[in-house]
Order: C-alpha cells, then structure tokens, then sequence
C-alpha cells in the first residue's frame, strides 16, 4: 500500500525524506516547527504512519487545535525561539502567513497585510526546551517558521546534535552560509522545483 503523502503543496518534502534520504527506516526522529494542522502540507505524517517519533511545534491556534486532532505524536503550543518566554505572534487571516513579529520575513508581511491579521501573545519555546529529551542523532528536522528560521539555527547547538537533514525555507540568505560553517552542505531534492525550500545534509555525507 502506497504512503499517504500529505506535502501538495510542491516541496514533495515527505516524499524525499522517505525515498531519498532513509529509505526503509521505520524508527527514525524528526522535529518539525510551523507543524500547521499535522495534515495538510505536513512533512511529518507519513514519518509518523511509518513508526517514526517526533517533535512538532506550533504557535497558530487553529492550526494547534486541529494538529492535536489529527496526530499522535507530541506537538507544543508556541512559537520557536531563541529563548523561552513569551512573544507577540501575527495570525494572519491567511493562517499559513503567520509568524514571530519581529521576525516575519518581508515577503510574507505585505502577504498578511494584505489579508488581515490580528496579534497575539504566544508563548515562546526555546530551541533547548524543544530539543530536551531529544536524540543526539535527530533524522530530519524541518523549520517553516515565516522568517524566524535564522534566529532559531543561531540557537541550535550544533556541537551536541547530530542533523541527517535540514528543510528550512529559506527567508533570509543568511541561512546557507551559517549551516556551512557548521558542516551541512545544500542539495537537492528531485522531486521538486520551488525556489523557496533549502536542503542540507552533513558534508561528509556528499
């Protein structure tokens, strides 16, 4: 029986982490910040359908509510940080647009603007409060955050976990550069053509 692949949105991200990257692994982990409802565009469903633990995180309150409908694995209410706390969050009346105000990419405040949005007060997780308990060795780790991406990988400690593969959407062009000082180099994934998706897996893996 075929995989029920959730990411149509033309990243095919579940699809390259499943047959590109670990092919045949049904115990792997994964950690997944913007989780949206756990169903649509969801790089982690079929991680999850296939055996695989995991971490997800979301800030939207709608989209919290459902994921928590919709999924086993475990799933924090918030939005991921540098430090924990709390922060002011831009729910967009286009919900995949929300995000950290601070850190809401450019492209994506004129789409929010646009909609309409509202702000709320979120709680803010930290990178270290999400990994904690976490394996050393995390599989996958997908970032869609609406510009809060870079702030986050300033924060992961990258000297104590090990990355089989980062997906990050790329909303600052700093990214590619603070992953290669840290040993991951970008690739490909053939089973898309977006311009917005980054890639990167450890050099040594090339």
């Amino acid at each position: 029986m075929g995989l029920d692949y959730k990411c149509k949105d033309g990243t095919n991200n579940d699809r390259w982490i499943v047959e590109k990257m670990y092919p045949g692994v049904t115990d792997g982990f994964y950690i997944e910040a913007g989780a949206a409802t756990g169903l649509d565009h969801s790089a982690s469903y079929c991680l999850e359908q296939l055996g695989w633990s995991g971490k997800s995180i979301e800030a939207n309150p709608h989209f919290y509510s459902e994921f928590i409908r919709n999924r086993k694995n475990p799933c924090f209410q918030g939005a991921l940080t540098a430090k924990d706390g709390t922060t002011e969050f831009v729910v967009s009346n286009n919900l995949y647009y929300s995000g950290v105000k601070h850190n809401i990419s450019k492209w994506h405040e004129k789409k929010v603007y646009n909609d309409g949005f509202q702000i709320i007060e979120s709680p803010a997780i930290s990178v270290r409060t999400l990994l904690q308990d976490c394996p050393k060795f995390i599989h996958a780790i997908m970032l869609d955050i609406e510009g809060s991406e870079l702030e986050c990988l300033r924060a992961f400690p990258f000297d104590e976990y090990q990355v089989g593969c980062f997906i990050i959407e790329i909303s600052d062009l700093e990214i590619p550069g603070l992953l290669e000082s840290h040993g991951y180099v970008r690739t490909t994934n053939e089973f898309t053509n977006v311009g917005w998706e980054g890639y990167f897996v450890p050099r040594l893996s090339i």
